[in-house]
Order: C-alpha cells, then sequence, then structure tokens
C-alpha cells in the first residue's frame, strides 16, 4: 500500500485549507478515491515527495451558466 495526502487549497491564497490522508495499491486508485471528496476548491495529491495530480478550482454554478450563455452569444454573432 502506497500512502497518500489529498490538500484541500483555499480560495484566493492557494494556500493549504485542510488534507486527508489515505493508502490505496496504485496512483490511479488514489485518484479515484480523491474524486470521491472533490470540492470547488482546489486539490492536490501527493504521495511523499510526488506531486500525483492537481484538481484547479470549479466553477460556482452560476458562473459556469454565465459563462456558457456568454459562449452561445458568441457562436450566434
Amino acid at each position: 500500500m502506497t500512502y497518500y495526502r489529498l490538500y484541500f487549497l483555499g480560495g484566493s491564497s492557494g494556500h493549504i485549507d485542510r488534507f486527508r490522508e489515505f493508502e490505496t495499491r496504485t496512483d490511479e486508485d488514489a485518484i479515484a478515491h480523491a474524486e470521491e471528496w472533490r470540492e470547488a476548491s482546489a486539490m492536490e495529491l501527493w504521495s511523499g515527495p510526488r506531486k500525483v495530480m492537481r484538481w484547479e478550482p470549479r466553477a460556482s454554478e452560476p458562473e459556469a451558466k454565465a459563462r456558457e450563455a456568454l459562449r452561445s452569444v458568441r457562436s450566434i454573432a
């Protein structure tokens, strides 16, 4: 088993807000496991000194809808 630490990065500062520790057999299993804890904030998955993956922050629901509307308007023009 390999040890992993999933960091949740806070807002605009990008500093570590909190973390979760767990063990799995492979990076793929660790990524799938981390996806279960996915939030709006950015996340980084590490195994010791090695960064396995980074998730960028998700857009809020209203922000995502506004972006989609803007894309629609641009495609019509």
